[in-house]
């Protein structure tokens, strides 16, 4: 996946933080949804998302799933050339 490591830092940051308040306890779950699901499959996410924090989740799905989730969560993009 294409995202500055910076972001991914601080969301960990953030994660481990409230992962440590009680009312977060077993209601919080982070994911990561990829806007490239012809290149990030469930593996390579798993394997990218290890080296930023143990409970943050990656999720793929087709082009066309991911583009009606894009759209529901106002989520824009663009591909690098």
């Amino acid at each position: 996946p294409d995202i500055c490591p910076n972001e991914l830092m601080r969301m960990a940051q953030i994660i481990t933080a409230v992962e440590k308040e009680d009312f977060a306890k077993g209601k919080f779950q982070p994911i990561f949804v990829t806007i490239d699901p012809e290149r990030d499959g469930p593996k390579q996410l798993k394997t990218y998302l290890e080296d930023w924090h143990p409970s943050m989740i990656g999720l793929t799905g087709t082009p066309e799933q991911v583009a009606k989730a894009c759209k529901a969560y106002r989520v824009y993009s663009s591909k690098s050339v």
